[in-house]
């Protein structure tokens, strides 16, 4: 139950594409679950994708830390 009553922070991050990603894939950092995503949406203004993705409030990013989509 603690698990879906988990505070969280949204971020929004910007991809050229995102093949395979969908609302609740998870999201991790060195191996370890950090979140998930929480909407994949297409980006109308800069072009590519958006997605949002809902981050453990317990889990602080650096601000240096970049995204990288891979697949399993």
């Amino acid at each position: 139950l603690q698990k879906y009553l988990q505070e969280s922070y949204q971020l929004a991050i910007h991809f050229d594409s995102t093949p395979g990603l969908q609302r609740g894939t998870p999201v991790r950092q060195n191996g370890i679950s950090i979140g998930k995503v929480a909407e994949v949406l297409l980006d109308e203004q800069a072009g590519g994708v958006l997605v949002v993705v809902d981050i453990h409030a317990t889990r602080q990013l650096r601000k240096d830390s970049r995204p990288v989509l891979v697949s399993t």
